[in-house]
């Protein structure tokens, strides 16, 4: 399994939270949680910095088709940017 360390950023122009909540945006972005289980993506943590207008990701799966199928449908929403990761143990034993 490889991990994914998703940033999605938007501008406040476009925020989907307040003062000017958009439903519709917030729901897409909610959706997230049901298509990573539907496309058998481990979603290890979502959060976000409000005032930066950013959000992250780490999701965890075999096959990066799974990720555009869980996440894909928010690309109309701001930027994302996806970089492959590995954890710490693993950048260890290379560098053994």
């Amino acid at each position: 399994m490889s991990y994914f360390h998703v940033m999605y950023t938007h501008t406040p122009e476009v925020c989907p939270g307040e003062p000017n909540s958009d439903p519709e945006k917030i729901n897409a972005l909610a959706k997230i949680y049901d298509n990573s289980k539907e496309n058998n993506v481990k979603l290890h943590f979502f959060v976000a910095n409000p005032t930066e207008h950013k959000m992250y990701l780490l999701l965890e799966t075999d096959d990066y088709i799974n990720i555009e199928k869980t996440i894909g449908h928010t690309k109309k929403l701001g930027s994302i940017s996806i970089t492959p990761v590995v954890d710490f143990q693993t950048m260890k034993e290379l560098n053994s």
